[in-house]
């Protein structure tokens, strides 16, 4: 979708950047539509607007700006910045029609209000490049499906609908093999680079992986997100990892950033990477782990005990929190508007463990650990996504939920209920 905003978030547009566009003559195009007034109530107009947003989302996404009036039909670029009233009664009617009469419903679909200083707003209704198009309007005993072209819309006919949908099935499948060989890149790196021992591999990927969004090695932005990889204050700060990895160098994807152990003795390090179409990754060792000696029902100093790997229980919160926000901040630089799979592997972990919390003491007992990856239209809360990927973890381990151990052997959250990182 045409980033037409740069890195700014549509909670974050104001009348000036409403203004710009007036001043850039941003025209109507694939990506764009302009509507000096509100759709009326009539079944023709609710249906006229249902097909505008389906159109949007089953090619690749747009904007569609309500209360902005073009110059003419002929000249398509912005006029007056006039506003509508009634905007946030308006902005529900839009998400109450398109949840009741869109099927499927447009996922990550955001409609926002901008607030100008003749007392009026602007809608924005921000439509995602869907990856569950085609999108049907479903009103009034119709269904039909609408595709964007150029500054306009039409109805699509039955060769356009299967190929919508043969396409979105190849981005699936391409997003699948793409993973899949990352994996087995990443574990022939590990075993040439840092000696093979026992890795956390975090990843995130935009649903439309080969699409290549930005030059990441000429963006002063993300260069500065590498070399001061956010950790937010709620963490813990008495452990403190991050997913620093030290200064970028240019790769043909894109940057990367490596540590290293001072010694390298165990294959101990870290790296982290920003490929120019979306895909982030971050490797780290539990090398550094891997001597406590454990048997079946804890802690132990006699030679019958098992040299295993363990999942520390706060510092693997700790990466994990730091890297959904690092995603984050790259995304909004990216201007992705689509679903992100976010998956994390432990690879060469046979007989890892979770750190000893006090429970009977379950072993993996395969080589791999693989999280189904998790679907998440929008980011917005990185903790959130953190949670569930370790409650994930915890689960394959026989715990209900991520838990540690507190200085006097009492069992607490890792996570309150809405998702915040807080250990005492």
């Amino acid at each position: 979708m045409l980033p037409i905003f740069g890195t700014k978030e549509l909670d974050d547009l104001d009348e000036s950047d409403l203004q710009d566009l007036k001043n850039k003559q941003i025209p109507e195009n694939r990506f764009v539509e302009y509507k000096r007034d509100m759709y009326g109530g009539t079944d023709s107009q609710v249906e006229e607007m249902l097909a505008d947003i389906t159109a949007f989302a089953n090619s690749q996404g747009g904007y569609l700006f309500i209360g902005i009036e073009e110059m003419s039909r002929d000249n398509p670029i912005p006029n007056n910045i006039l506003g509508i009233d009634n905007a946030e009664v308006e902005a529900q009617r839009i998400r109450d029609r398109c949840e009741a009469c869109v099927d499927e419903y447009i996922q990550g679909l955001k409609v926002k209000t901008v607030s100008l200083s003749n007392g009026k707003k602007v809608i924005i209704v921000c439509i995602p490049n869907s990856p569950k198009k085609p999108h049907m309007v479903t009103f009034k005993n119709k269904n039909r499906f609408y595709i964007r072209r150029d500054e306009g819309k039409s109805l699509m006919n039955v060769e356009e609908i299967r190929d919508v949908v043969l396409r979105v099935e190849e981005y699936m499948e391409k997003l699948e093999k793409f993973l899949e060989k990352r994996k087995r890149d990443v574990k022939e790196e590990i075993v040439e680079k840092f000696n093979s021992g026992c890795w956390m591999i975090l990843s995130s990927c935009p649903i439309f992986v080969s699409e290549e969004r930005i030059d990441v090695a000429k963006s002063g932005e993300i260069k500065e997100l590498i070399i001061n990889s956010p950790l937010e204050p709620t963490l813990n700060q008495k452990v403190n990892y991050t997913i620093k990895s030290g200064l970028p160098k240019i790769t043909l994807h894109g940057l990367r950033s490596e540590k290293l152990n001072r010694y390298n003795r165990h294959g101990e390090g870290q790296y982290l990477e920003v490929w120019n179409e979306g895909y982030i990754e971050f490797g780290f060792s539990l090398e550094e782990f891997s001597k406590t000696k454990l048997t079946e029902k804890g802690y132990a100093s006699d030679e019958t005990t098992l040299r295993t790997y363990l999942i520390p229980n706060l510092i693997t919160p700790d990466i994990v929190i730091s890297f959904c926000y690092f995603v984050h901040d790259v995304i909004k630089i990216m201007r992705i508007n689509e679903p992100i799979v976010f998956k994390l592997i432990l690879l060469n972990c046979l007989s890892i463990t979770l750190e000893y919390t006090g429970d009977e003491i379950v072993f993996w007992q395969q080589p791999e650990f693989i999280i189904n990856p998790i679907k998440v239209y929008t980011p917005e809360k990185p903790s959130i996504i953190a949670k569930e990927l370790m409650t994930k973890i915890f689960r394959a381990f026989g715990r209900l939920e991520p838990k540690y151990t507190d200085r006097s052997g009492r069992h607490r959250p890792l996570f309150d209920e809405d998702g915040n990182y807080k250990p005492d």
